[in-house]
């Protein structure tokens, strides 16, 4: 087996400071990571007073030729916001700290984008505003070889015939007896879980038709999705109330798989 695909992940490090409030990020700010990795920034706010302050976050991205690159922002480990959710308020406590996770999944092998994130008072944001930006660049080592698939619901990536499954920004073989299971039919775990109205599911089709349900604990059928491609992601916006689900894969009239969600107040 063999891998054949390096991509080089830069972040440049940054720092934003306004007089009331501090804001920058904790981790690396070089990575090396390979095709399909999650990229996760973390970036943490500090309030410098000792009162409440009501700020207002603001993310923009721009991904040079990767329409395929996706991205979103969560508060913490729970409230993720959808792509299109650029800006929130916040109140950060006296004296305290709020986390802003920024995913970028990099869905091809070569690319490059920068985002600029910024934070400032929204009761004085001519004097508060505060921006820094970061950048992503990929390039692949071989031609585009690779298929995105999954094996027991778990991502996997083949590449020339073998299959690696993405553990701490590393791809470590499967196996060639893992590669029929990653053009097999399933439905992955939906994350974040538990769920604040937004959530993804990634999907693989033997065909290229096939239904998402969603069931509640009374067996209830509350919703339904049409997919009608190979392999995909299903986004989750608000759809769903607060609850216990259970969601399942159809396909030629037939449950494929299925699993156990949770959606939060």
């Amino acid at each position: 087996m063999r891998k054949i695909y390096f991509l080089a992940l830069m972040i440049l490090p940054v720092l934003g400071f306004s007089q009331d409030f501090s804001f920058d990020i904790l981790n690396d700010t070089a990575v090396n990571t390979t095709v399909g990795a999650d990229v996760n920034v973390d970036i943490n706010i500090v309030n410098n007073t000792a009162n409440d302050l009501n700020l207002r976050w603001r993310m923009t991205a721009d991904f040079v030729g990767e329409e395929n690159w996706e991205d979103y922002i969560c508060e913490g480990t729970l409230i993720c916001w959808p792509t299109t959710k650029r800006f929130n308020d916040i109140v950060v406590d006296a004296s305290g700290e709020s986390e802003i996770f920024h995913h970028i999944l990099v869905k091809t092998d070569s690319g490059a984008g920068v985002s600029e994130f910024c934070v400032f008072d929204v009761n004085d944001s001519a004097n508060t505003l505060t921006c820094s930006n970061f950048y992503v660049s990929t390039e692949a080592a071989a031609p585009n070889d690779t298929i995105e698939g999954f094996v027991d619901g778990i991502p996997v990536i083949v590449v020339n015939g073998d299959t690696f499954q993405l553990i701490g920004g590393q791809y470590v073989p499967l196996g060639l007896d893992d590669v029929a299971s990653a053009y097999a039919s399933g439905i992955s775990q939906n994350a974040p879980n538990p769920a604040k109205d937004f959530t993804v599911i990634n999907y693989q089709l033997t065909s290229s038709n096939g239904i998402l349900k969603f069931h509640d604990l009374t067996g209830k059928l509350v919703n339904q999705v049409s997919l009608n491609n190979n392999s995909g992601q299903y986004t989750m916006n608000g759809e769903l109330e607060a609850g216990i689900y259970f969601y399942s894969l159809w396909e030629n009239g037939a449950m494929i798989d299925s699993k156990r969600m949770q959606v939060i107040d």
